[in-house]
């Protein structure tokens, strides 16, 4: 939303006669209506923290919050609960996760939506594959080094 008056000022001097401000709130309307779609799409294959106890045979749920924060899980908060997306874990990898994820969350220096969003966004750089697939491949490396810029330009 546009802030100061120099702002609104810009604005208008970009978009000409076509400037609105009443547009440009429809317009931040239908972006955060894009957004909450977005959120409820990535969180739909997603467990509790319970579940997630229950699938690493952890001691408790203080467990998984310990290794959210430690980032060695994904974990977004959602209508006051904390939800932990599938893709992340592997019977076969460490700790029950996908071999190289703590590496990569470790790297992406952003929110946790946009972490998750981005490991669910197929990407130029990996030839159109998701990082979720490039992680999968083992190329670990290379997906950290992608995470590292991530963040850099907002």
């Amino acid at each position: 939303m546009i802030e100061s008056a120099a702002e609104k000022e810009l604005a208008k001097k970009i978009a000409g006669k076509d400037y609105v401000e009443r547009r440009s709130l429809e317009l931040e309307l239908a972006n955060l209506e894009r957004y909450y779609q977005r959120r409820r799409e990535l969180l739909e294959g997603s467990i509790t923290s319970s579940k997630v106890v229950q699938l690493l045979g952890c001691q408790n749920r203080a467990t998984v919050r310990d290794r959210r924060l430690a980032n060695t899980l994904l974990g977004i908060k959602d209508k006051g609960v904390y939800k932990y997306p599938l893709w992340q874990f592997d019977p076969e990898g460490d700790d029950g996760v996908i071999d190289g994820l703590p590496e990569v969350l470790a790297a992406l220096d952003v929110s946790d939506f946009i972490k998750l969003n981005w490991f669910n966004k197929p990407h130029l750089a990996f030839s159109g594959q998701t990082p979720i697939e490039i992680l999968k491949q083992g190329k670990i490396k290379t997906l950290v080094r992608e995470a590292m810029a991530v963040g850099l330009g907002w």
